[in-house]
């Protein structure tokens, strides 16, 4: 601890508040806060260990800090919050920097530099400003370690997504080393490229040559059919949540129960709950009086949700929406992510719907619109109609973005017993993947199109993947992928 409690006190002391506006004792509550996050038992890399080597990279390369004590708190601050399977650590790491800063009575310029120095870790652009550029530098500082500590940190990371199937995390990583290879310079600073840049490069090149036992590209962005085959043999349900769930699921997921949380709810239930991404949100954001009964027809998917787990208890269970196993007027609400299209009657589910929902309650559900405005599934198709003139596969424009007329889906709400018209949201979204690959394999390999491609040509799964990575990068351009989404957001009341 004692290296620790020196750059703790460094830190402040060139801020110049501690311990005149923040005492002592307050002080060193707040360090050993710190210190027990970064202790967390859930943690591999973001680690003490980690929060070390930061401090030693940085007494090497002090001097080269504009406000070195303010890079001090901001690599303290880093990685205080980390959810591995959450998207904002470095966003709540920032806020809580920022309120600790200005809670020591440090000016505000002060608290806003070290919150957007946090927030540089994120690692997502070139960081503005000289300090900026030196913390990021600083956290990828590992990359250029000695061959030794390196492996170490690969089986750490690997250790923090254990949760995470192999063929998976594979993929994502992967497509997470390819990028930094990809960087004209993976530091921004002199002094860091000077020192660590080649190691660093050969460090990424052995780790791909390891993952490349299994999986291996074909030239330059395509996939070599046999491991493909070899890798990707599991479960859907498995790609479905780990990699097609964060593609085009999550904003949605986010709008579905953001439309739910100020409604008077005591129970709610959720229809084609898939991988449980709508389940988990619900769960976070309702109050923990509010009973979730989360449904699907399909046991893989519903026992990859149940897998995955939610902050609180929700009833899992597998459940045909074409004839519901529940009492008449026992819900308040009921809600359905992307799963309407693939109800065989449509008319017949929502009657379901209106049966169990009680007086006053409320349907929400998502469709997606027309398979033009989804730009990675219209290319996807596309390229699978070239591949295969004679029988191309339909599967994502007959069904995910087969049902987009909202005058039918109307219809068929009346039919289902909806009196009331329904409101009808259509809203747009961005979808990003690190690699036009991972996006190939998120549709053609984590969705039904799978089965359509394989009854076509048992031993062409590679190859189809092979042609859509090619088509979406020849669309978005290597690297990261980023295309227009686009659904439309339906509620009726009962």
């Amino acid at each position: 601890m004692s290296d620790l409690a020196a750059s703790w006190q460094r830190a402040w002391h060139a801020l110049g508040t501690e311990p005149a506006a923040m005492s002592p004792p307050a002080s060193a509550a707040l360090r050993d806060e710190l210190v027990a996050c970064y202790s967390e038992p859930h943690r591999g890399y973001h680690t003490l260990q980690h929060l070390r080597e930061c401090i030693a990279g940085l007494d090497e390369v002090l001097a080269l800090a504009a406000w070195p004590g303010e890079v001090e708190l901001a690599l303290w601050f880093h990685d205080a919050i980390y959810d591995v399977k959450a998207h904002d650590n470095e966003e709540r790491s920032a806020d809580w920097a920022k309120a600790a800063i200005l809670g020591a009575g440090a000016p505000t310029d002060v608290a806003r530099r070290v919150h957007a120095l946090v927030m540089a870790t994120r690692h997502d652009r070139v960081p503005a400003t000289p300090d900026g550029r030196l913390v990021v530098d600083i956290d990828l500082s590992i990359l250029g370690a000695d061959a030794a500590r390196f492996d170490e940190y690969e089986v750490q990371v690997r250790r923090e997504y254990a949760w995470v199937a192999d063929d998976v995390f594979r993929v994502r990583r992967r497509a997470v080393l390819q990028r930094l290879l990809e960087r004209p310079s993976i530091y921004g600073t002199a002094r860091f490229r000077e020192r660590l840049e080649q190691r660093a490069r050969a460090n990424l090149q052995r780790s791909l040559q390891q993952l490349d036992g299994e999986y291996r590209p074909q030239g330059d962005r395509v996939m070599n059919r046999p491991d493909v085959d070899k890798v990707f043999s599991g479960s859907i349900a498995k790609l479905y949540d780990e990699i097609l769930v964060p593609l085009i699921f999550e904003p949605y997921a986010d709008d579905l129960t953001h439309r739910l949380v100020s409604r008077p709810l005591a129970r709610v239930l959720e229809i084609a709950a898939g991988t449980g991404v709508v389940t988990r949100r619900l769960a976070s954001a309702l109050a923990p009086e509010v009973a979730i009964v989360a449904t699907d027809l399909n046991a893989p998917m519903l026992a990859q949700a149940a897998a995955a787990g939610t902050v609180r208890p929700v009833e899992w269970r597998q459940a045909d929406a074409m004839q519901l196993p529940f009492d008449d007027a026992s819900f308040d609400a009921v809600v359905c992510q992307f799963g309407v299209m693939f109800f065989p009657d449509k008319a017949v589910a929502f009657s379901q719907m209106h049966r169990v929902l009680r007086p006053g309650g409320v349907l929400i559900f998502n469709v997606w619109d027309r398979i033009e405005e989804n730009e990675f599934a219209d290319t996807v198709t596309t390229a699978l109609a070239a591949l295969f003139p004679a029988d191309p596969p339909r599967f994502m424009a007959r069904t995910p973005h087969g049902y987009h007329d909202v005058a039918l889906v109307a219809r068929d709400l009346r039919a289902g017993g909806f009196d009331a018209a329904p409101r009808v949201d259509t809203v747009p979204a961005r979808s990003r993947a690190p690699t036009a690959l991972l996006a190939a394999i998120a549709y053609c390999q984590g969705t039904p199109l799978r089965s359509e491609i394989e009854a076509r040509d048992p031993a062409g799964l590679g190859a189809a993947t092979d042609a859509a990575t090619l088509a979406i990068a020849a669309r978005f351009g290597d690297g990261l992928v980023d295309g227009r989404i686009q659904a439309h957001i339906v509620t009726v009341a009962r």
